[in-house]
């Protein structure tokens, strides 16, 4: 059976969880993370990022997007990434936008909110939370509302990667308790809204809160 390594909380990997629940198909999941990756892990990933998809016939593939751009063809039903070209085009830019600006902006919030206390043992960098909150986000949040005026999806009238692509950054963004400004970004709020909403997406969301939540009381406890 083929495998996905890689932690859920990766909004890479859980750009491919999502893509794998949507399509059905089987796999099964080594839970990797960023914190404890070892040298054995090269082998599979040159560049030491998560998360890596192995084929059935032992082939690894270490970059979501290409997991994405495989799963799409090995996997056409249904179909993620659009038929048209000049779609197909934005789709994919718009996931690699989330990939890029949008998981720099807010995958350092997660990660002092959340990790840093938890897993890094350390008190969380609240100077570079606010930089964050206050610059970045911002920035990035207001182009994408931008692109979604008007609209239910980010690209065409159906989901796909380039609604995968942003959806799972913010779903870590949900985690630390952050709420998207609706006053500010009200077609960023209501599209990440609808994206919690969705089945699939609401499924791993649960899971993982659930996880959190687990790893939050072990902490605890020492």
């Amino acid at each position: 059976m083929p495998t996905l390594h890689g932690t859920p909380f990766s909004p890479f990997a859980r750009k491919v969880l999502i893509a794998l629940s949507e399509k059905g198909v089987a796999f099964d999941h080594v839970p990797v993370s960023h914190f404890e990756l070892t040298e054995a892990f090269d082998a599979i990933s040159p560049l030491r990022k998560i998360p890596v998809w192995t084929t059935d016939e032992g082939d690894h593939l270490p970059d979501s997007s290409a997991i994405l751009q495989y799963l799409d063809r090995a996997y056409p039903v249904p179909r993620l990434i659009p038929e048209d070209p000049l779609a197909a085009a934005q789709a994919l830019f718009l996931e690699e936008y989330g990939d890029t600006a949008l998981a720099l902006a807010v995958a350092p919030v997660f990660i002092e909110m959340l990790a840093a206390p938890v897993i890094l043992k350390r008190a969380p960098d609240q100077a570079l939370i606010d930089k964050k909150l206050s610059e970045e986000v911002p920035r990035v949040f207001s182009y994408l509302n931008s692109r979604l005026e008007g609209r239910e999806y980010l690209v065409g009238e159906d989901f796909s990667v380039a609604d995968i692509g942003i959806a799972s950054p913010l779903c870590n963004f949900r985690h630390t308790g952050n709420e998207i400004d609706r006053a500010n970004y009200p077609h960023l709020a209501d599209f990440a809204e609808r994206m919690l909403q969705r089945p699939t997406i609401a499924a791993l969301f649960a899971n993982e809160q659930k996880l959190m939540e687990g790893m939050v009381s072990k902490a605890a406890a020492g």
